[in-house]
């Protein structure tokens, strides 16, 4: 016989070293963990003949089946559970429990949720909820009576009672009746049949049979399947022959799994239908047994608000493991390199991408020049016949998730996930455009695509006398701030002085080593400022080719572009994509190169062409390029400081909105206009030939939350909208 499995896994890890193979070692102990990580421990348990597939999921037991679990949305889960419930090519089962930890603020053992053997989950099981009670008890080794409190429900969660007695057979407080209704019913025979509608935690529909009338001859399956259709959820229907005042037989056909052996929440259903009947002996006090095929089950109420106490058998059959398979959790994620981009030069391409942004954003015409005019000057009436300018909408890729970050952690968080990550640490400053949308992203994510919670940690840098004192400062909910706070992400504030003098990434780093000290992350996802890192930047080297191919579709093409360059990443990507286009051009071919400019409103200007080499570095896979190869300038528009504003700025964003209903941020893309246009205007003013109007493009960054938390002195001596006393009375 064999030895088990993780025997062969011990011996490797303490055998192999001695041949010096550590890739050999790497890949055989990564494959069979791998392995054990699929396979789940179940145990097989029976209740009267009902029989179940247990799963312990409790103390981080059964990973495999909590991940496969949070899929049940995309029927991975009920397309497992119905594999495992099939009786002649698997385990066979009349349905899947799977226990968890309970949150119930009254505290239980465990949380029981049931699901039918077609995957659907029902909202209470009798005979499993009997089932777990003698499961736990024989883990705990107590000594009988055992008792314990189970969380069963959906939607409403309910704490219910349950005893081993000595004797083995186990008791259950269900609780009250949640309701009933009495009707007299033509059912598809034309007989009168007395029916009754009851919900004890789960819907249930109880027919009486007539006293002429067999259980045997009823067709149940074909009856209860033309039921479903009238219930949005579906109903539990049972037919039921009366043989004395204390006894009564039935058949339940379950929703989602067809006629059982026995069903315990049917027992109680029926017990609430026997007070209910007009019999002439009515019972003040039930003490009905329920027989099924598969055994006896005791029912005893107090009616009408009395708890219904069910005491049956249940057993517990075998115990094995189970093969579990991987979701198929980023499949619709694939990724392909537009074709219109030479995939041939990149290091690597990424394989999966996030739609967390709404592509493709607009390309529209951009009359900025004479709005600019009153405090440009003369140079921006020379432009306007000079130049024809469009913008790229970036500012649209979504709503809390606007901007261009959104576009590279599209990619960065896919990574993550993949990765199997469970939380992501990044940095920035404190109205920080990234930090907000990496915060967004990740509750967005966890809520469609992946099982564990991906948390994230903001490193936000703010003034040094802010922190002074050693308290945590009140930093408030203005702009960026408030919308990461909104999104659950934990801010850990550091000083200017601090993050400058680390580096943020060393920040991130330091904090990603402490909270798996603390055992708050297991598997940490580090991402620079503004995600520009290699794999980030692709998503600027797509919205390149996107551009492209709406230039092609508009018949147009750009003879430069000018894009905001803050931490670097969308610059050099989008400068890298329109070098990869044919021709070096956007839209359609004919005539020189696209030159893009970037321009630079965080750091000095040498510092982007380092932190771009270091990117492109990464990037390209033969024929090292450096950012001066790609960028056709790199100008320094940093101005009075970062995210400070001059009035000039400031009466652009102004004269911007009211023109043309587009806002810019006083951080990134107002700045970066303010100096693309002067650019413009001294290129129009200084004599050059005059011809053709050439094309240009601004790509606007978004930023519009940098609105909120600006400082809003500045916008005082602006000629905003008036504001007065509504006087028409």
């Amino acid at each position: 016989m064999p030895a088990p499995i993780h025997q062969y896994y011990y011996f490797l890890k303490k055998n192999i070293h001695s041949y010096n193979c550590a890739a050999v070692n790497d890949f055989i102990i990564k494959y069979i963990r791998d392995l054990f990580q699929q396979m789940a421990t179940f145990v097989k348990v029976s209740g009267l003949g009902n029989d179940y597939v247990v799963f312990d999921c409790r103390q981080g037991r059964c990973p495999s089946v909590s991940i496969l679990l949070r899929y049940r949305h995309r029927n991975v889960w009920k397309a497992f559970v119905a594999e495992i419930s099939q009786r002649r090519t698997s385990i066979g089962s009349d349905g899947v429990i799977v226990i968890g930890k309970s949150e119930h603020p009254n505290g239980a053992s465990c949380r029981m949720r049931i699901f039918n053997s077609d995957g659907s989950e029902a909202e209470l099981c009798c005979n499993g909820l009997r089932c777990i009670a003698k499961y736990l008890s024989q883990e705990s080794n107590d000594a009988l009576p055992f008792e314990a409190l189970v969380e069963t429900g959906m939607r409403r969660r309910t704490l219910r009672k349950v005893v081993v007695q000595a004797t083995g057979l186990v008791r259950a407080n269900l609780g009250k009746v949640v309701h009933w209704e009495q009707h007299v019913v033509v059912a598809r025979f034309a007989t009168s049949r007395s029916m009754h509608e009851v919900n004890v935690g789960n819907p249930h529909l109880v027919y009486f049979l007539r006293d002429d009338e067999t259980l045997a001859e009823c067709d149940l399956e074909e009856f209860a399947a033309d039921k479903q259709s009238d219930y949005e959820n579906g109903i539990n229907v049972s037919f039921v022959k009366r043989i004395d005042p204390a006894t009564v037989k039935a058949r339940t056909y379950e929703r989602g799994s067809g006629e059982t052996n026995a069903c315990g929440s049917a027992a109680a259903a029926i017990a609430v239908g026997c007070w209910l009947q007009p019999w002439e002996d009515p019972p003040e006090h039930i003490d009905v047994s329920v027989l099924y095929r598969g055994g006896k089950i005791h029912m005893s109420w107090q009616p009408p608000h009395g708890d219904l106490v069910q005491t049956g058998q249940a057993s517990i059959l075998f115990s094995g493991v189970v093969n579990v398979p991987k979701p198929p959790q980023l499949e619709q994620f694939a990724y392909k390199l537009p074709p219109s981009l030479n995939a041939s030069r990149f290091a690597f391409l990424p394989k999966i991408k996030f739609n967390l942004s709404n592509l493709p954003t607009p390309l529209e015409k951009f009359d900025v020049f004479k709005a600019a005019a009153p405090f440009l000057g003369a140079s921006m009436l020379a432009a306007d016949k000079r130049f024809e300018c469009w913008i790229k909408r970036d500012d649209l890729t979504g709503a809390a998730l606007s901007g261009n970050k959104i576009r590279k952690l599209d990619f960065c968080l896919a990574d993550a996930v993949e990765r199997n990550c469970d939380v992501v640490i990044t940095c920035g400053g404190i109205q920080s455009n990234h930090c907000r949308a990496t915060a967004v992203a990740c509750a967005r994510i966890k809520s469609w695509i992946k099982p564990q919670e991906l948390k994230a940690h903001l490193i936000l840098r703010v003034p040094d006398n802010i922190l002074e004192g050693g308290a945590t400062p009140d930093v408030g909910f203005s702009g960026n701030l408030l919308l990461a706070r909104f999104a659950g992400a934990q801010i850990h504030l550091v000083s200017e002085t601090e993050y400058h003098k680390e580096g943020g990434f060393e920040l991130v780093k330091r904090l990603a080593q402490r909270l798996i000290k603390e055992g708050v992350a297991k598997k940490p996802c580090c991402l620079p400022s503004g995600a520009s890192n290699a794999l980030g930047s692709f998503g600027y080297i797509h919205c390149a080719a996107e551009v492209h191919h709406q230039c092609l579709d508009l018949g147009i093409s750009f003879d430069a572009a000018y894009v905001a360059c803050g931490s670097v990443g969308t610059a050099v990507g989008f400068a890298l994509g329109v070098d990869s286009l044919e021709g070096r051009r956007l839209g359609v071919a004919g005539g020189s190169k696209t030159c893009v400019h970037a321009v630079s409103v965080c750091d000095p200007v040498e510092d982007a062409i380092d932190d771009g080499n270091s990117i492109l570095d990464d990037l390209i896979k033969s024929d090292k390029i450096v950012a001066d190869d790609i960028l056709t300038s790199i100008t320094d528009a940093i101005g009075v400081g970062y995210a400070k504003s001059t009035p000039e700025e400031l009466q652009l964003l102004h004269a911007v909105a009211l023109e043309t209903g587009i806002f810019l941020d006083p951080v990134y893309s107002g700045k970066a206009l303010y100096d693309t246009l002067k650019q413009l205007g001294a290129e129009a003013s200084n004599g050059s030939k005059q011809g053709e109007k050439k094309r240009v493009l601004f790509v606007h960054t978004g930023g519009i939350f940098g609105l909120y938390g600006a400082d809003t002195r500045g916008f005082a001596a602006l000629e905003l909208g008036s504001v007065e006393r509504f006087r028409e009375y």
